[in-house]
């Protein structure tokens, strides 16, 4: 009788891996080591896809669906902040903090799925930023007046020059 010899996981808990989405790879986060309860043994584990700026995407899947993922997000340059921030980006993040308070949010610049520029909430998915979005800070679809300048800064802090910044909330739109 032959004895199988078990294999050690090939992935942990933390670690970035390669899994398919469609006709498509993406990125994701090995969060939970389920063990070898696949069908003829097969080790499964449970992959967050972050699909950022809202809830990641769990999949349950085989270790033999998975790659280590080697790449590094490519780092966001300061012509996509402005291009991302002026399509609908800042308006965006403005929205989620309207009422201001307690534990306002914090955001910063990442890349999504498709390594296009979008915007996250999580310190650990960020790339640029990491400062606390201005309370009360649009009106309607613009930047509300007296916060422009506090939207200015916060734009800054993306990377970009303030004449950079200063066009994104002119592009915006300032409501008097």
């Amino acid at each position: 009788m032959k004895v199988k010899t078990k294999q050690p996981p090939a992935f942990r808990v933390g670690d970035r891996v390669t899994v398919p989405l469609g006709r498509r790879n993406v990125t994701g986060f090995v969060v939970e080591e389920r063990g070898a309860i696949g069908v003829g043994g097969r080790y499964l584990y449970r992959v967050e896809v972050p699909m950022e700026p809202y809830e990641p995407m769990e999949m349950l899947l085989p270790e033999e669906e998975m790659t280590a993922a080697t790449d590094e997000p490519a780092p966001i340059e300061p012509k996509e902040v402005v291009k991302y921030l002026v399509n609908g980006g800042l308006v965006s993040i403005l929205y989620q903090n309207i009422g201001g308070g307690r534990n306002q949010p914090l955001a910063w610049l990442c890349r999504d799925t498709l390594g296009n520029v979008t915007h996250t909430f999580l310190a650990e998915r960020g790339l640029v930023g990491g400062r606390i979005i201005p309370f009360h800070a649009l009106y309607e679809k613009t930047v509300f007046g007296p916060k422009a300048e506090a939207v200015t800064a916060f734009v800054e802090s993306f990377g970009v020059s303030r004449q950079e910044a200063e066009r994104v909330v002119a592009a915006v739109g300032i409501a008097r």
